[in-house]
């Protein structure tokens, strides 16, 4: 294990033997994966290059809430370690191993035959159960059910191929080859149908974080305790330690107006610049920062050519923040003003299935309040992914996704109804649209 310091390797007993300290420089580790319970074992290089990878190598600033969905993310990504190619490669190596074995013993055509289409069938039955079984696990996350998925369709495919060699090379006719044939083909059409089945439930399918919340901040602690403050972790928002506006410009009015759901993530926009970039204001709906929210606002409904960008979370209150935005007389009830929504729709998450999509008792509360002319713009699949308290929240996207998203709907100036606005990925492996983004 490397030291962060001076990146010395010491192994278990190098640790040991200096009581947890780089036999080197005597840096302390802050991790030893050797005590840490699975699949949760990691080392001090792979948290320093989680800090250095959200922040875009110590350049944006970035929330608790972020970090923490961002390391849960890694770690499961981390414990995903065969892409769907790499499924159907762990297919194919046993049967043609077990083939190779076949041809070199003295069983005979008839023998081979069987023998290869046997094989054919155990391995795509377990194939098959492993799929059931990650797509079942709560702590899987989508990307170990989406790759799962895609290569038991692949391995369904391959399962029906070699079949058909095998029955067309073969020269047997029998009932026994006829059997084998039959059942492979109904097993491979069976994994196909099944992957397809799985990756098309991925939206409305949720999971259980690797990290409890309470363990999170205790490594935190932990690392700045040996390791100084994360310079770019930002604190909880206090409510008012934003820019104070000069008296002699609060004539002035801004261009555009950015509305976030919650009081974190404005904090994070307005910390990153996003409000000088575009000549923005950055307000959160429950009205941060405070000690400038009406004076802003004042500056604000002086401009007629007002456009306001709504970003928000995938949940009730999130969906229902437009509906705000135009009726509340906090914000522009009876003024006529330019909302996009560049915020997250549950529609969105059912149809891509890229999403860490968790589950919360207070959603589906929350929900059951939904406004009715908020309900008429959902179809029934949408309202019933609300009901069971599903939601995906935008602090699941690090700093750089949230401000690419709001470059992109501010350069382009489309809002839900328009055809797409980008699609990207990367480490969330999210997709962008506009029905907002994804």
């Amino acid at each position: 294990m490397k030291c962060i310091a001076c990146g010395t390797d010491n192994n278990l007993k190098d640790r040991t033997e200096h009581n947890g300290r780089c036999s080197n420089c005597q840096h302390p580790f802050v991790f030893e994966p050797t005590s840490m319970r699975a699949p949760v074992k990691f080392t001090d290089v792979f948290f320093q290059k989680a800090i250095a990878d959200i922040s875009a190598e110590n350049t944006l600033y970035f929330t608790p809430n972020q970090f923490y969905h961002f390391l849960n993310r890694r770690l499961k990504r981390k414990a995903t370690t065969t892409s769907a190619v790499g499924c159907l490669v762990l297919f194919l190596i046993p049967i043609f191993g077990l083939a190779f074995v076949l041809v070199n013993s003295e069983i005979g055509r008839y023998g081979l035959i069987l023998g290869w289409l046997a094989s054919i069938t155990v391995f795509t039955l377990l194939a098959i159960l492993n799929a059931l079984n990650t797509y079942s696990r709560k702590r899987s996350s989508v990307h170990q059910r989406r790759n799962t998925a895609s290569g038991l369709q692949l391995i369904g495919a391959a399962a029906i191929g070699l079949t058909a060699i095998a029955s067309f090379f073969g020269g047997a006719r029998t009932v026994a080859v006829f059997l084998g044939f039959s059942t492979n083909v109904i097993l491979g059409m069976g994994a196909i149908i099944l992957g397809y089945l799985q990756k098309s439930r991925l939206g409305k399918t949720t999971e259980v974080p690797y990290v409890d919340r309470q363990q999170f901040r205790d490594w935190v602690q932990r690392w700045t305790s040996v390791n100084g403050e994360l310079a770019r972790l930002l604190p909880a928002p206090s409510g008012g330690e934003a820019a104070v506006i000069n008296p002699d410009v609060s004539s002035y009015s801004f261009d555009r107006l950015i509305v976030v759901e919650s009081a974190a993530i404005a904090q994070m926009l307005i910390a990153n610049n996003l409000h000088l970039e575009h000549n923005a204001a950055i307000l959160s709906i429950t009205g941060y920062p405070r000690n400038i929210f009406s004076t802003v606002m004042a500056m604000l409904r002086r401009n007629p050519d007002l456009t306001v960008y709504a970003l928000h979370d995938a949940s009730p209150k999130g969906i229902a923040m437009v509906q705000q935005l135009t009726n509340d007389p906090q914000w522009f009830q009876g003024q006529t003003v330019k909302v996009i929504d560049l915020g997250l729709l549950p529609r969105q998450i059912l149809a891509q299935g890229k999403f860490a999509v968790y589950t919360s008792r207070d959603m589906a509360l929350e929900a059951k309040l939904l406004p009715a002319d908020v309900r008429q713009k959902l179809s029934p699949e949408e309202l019933r992914w609300l009901a069971a308290g599903k939601f995906v929240e935008l602090e699941a996207f690090g700093p750089q996704k949230l401000l690419q998203v709001i470059r992109i709907g501010i350069s382009l100036g489309v809002g839900a109804d328009a055809d797409g606005l980008s699609s990207w990925d990367g480490d969330d492996g999210m997709f962008l649209s506009t029905d907002s983004f994804g």
